[in-house]
């Protein structure tokens, strides 16, 4: 049997083909060997003024960036990972469990970025990493906490449908508004929603937590009369009403304000 000779050249040859192997399993992705730097809580709020990651981020979820992007009013102190990766989370106010995003970022340029939205019925995920067939373990973490959700879709189990549009726009000539419904039940009726309004004069925005008020009928999911909205602290209320389309403030119980609107389903 003749030995196999192993040449300086070969070996080369061989190294220069894994290298252009790893390469090839990352979709247009730049390296990120300053992620050190966004470690800590005070940084890692600036990560994505980094240029790389918002071209790599866009070139891999498309139409879904601003989706993904979005969640990220809040953040969670980063998790540095071996290897000098980074898991950067990031959460609407108060919308933990239904409008949050997690992203695994390694030096070498591998993306693993999952998000839910109140619209979407499964857990969304997406990576430029073609040789990893399997979620990455540190967004599978993260999911765990979305109670009844998956990557996957139950086929077995119908969505429940609602006669509420999950997502509703108002808008009033001093205010832009968006209702989303939030229930992480896909399966039920959904009465909690979120205010998510800007003030067209200034774009200052506020986030608030609410509930359906819905007419009464003899079906399972009614059609929505109102919707109601509280800032505790400044014990301010938000009525938006749909038969008369109106926004009407209460402070302390007491009519501050009253604007005529109209819903659309688009912004």
């Amino acid at each position: 049997m003749m030995n196999k000779i192993v040449t300086p050249f070969s070996q080369c040859f061989r190294l220069i083909c894994l290298s252009l192997l790893v390469l090839s399993s990352l979709a247009n992705a730049h390296e990120y060997q300053w992620l050190g730097k966004y470690a800590s809580p005070d940084a890692v709020v600036n990560i994505f003024d980094e240029k790389d990651i918002t071209l790599d981020l866009k070139s891999l979820l498309g139409n879904k960036y601003n989706d993904f992007l979005d969640n990220y009013e809040g953040f969670a102190d980063p998790k540095r990972l071996p290897g000098g990766g980074l898991l950067v989370e990031g959460w609407l106010r108060d919308l933990r469990l239904e409008n949050a995003s997690a992203l695994v970022m390694t030096k070498d340029g591998r993306l693993y970025a999952g998000w839910v939205t109140p619209d979407a019925n499964k857990i969304m995920y997406a990576t430029n990493d073609k040789q990893m067939k399997s979620i990455h373990p540190e967004i599978k973490q993260w999911a765990a906490r979305f109670t009844g959700m998956s990557f996957s879709a139950d086929e077995n189990q119908q969505v429940f449908t609602d006669v509420i549009n999950k997502v509703n726009y108002f808008t009033t000539p001093q205010y832009q508004i968006r209702v989303s419904l939030i229930c992480t039940d896909r399966f039920s009726i959904c009465n909690k929603a979120v205010y998510k309004g800007k003030r067209k004069s200034d774009g200052a925005s506020m986030i608030l937590m609410g509930k359906v008020i819905r007419e009464k009928c003899d079906k399972t999911a009614c059609p929505a009369s109102s919707y109601e909205f509280e800032n505790k602290e400044t014990k301010t209320k938000y009525q938006l009403t749909v038969g008369n389309p109106t926004l009407t403030v209460l402070v302390n119980d007491k009519v501050a304000m009253a604007e005529k609107g109209s819903w659309s389903t688009t912004p």
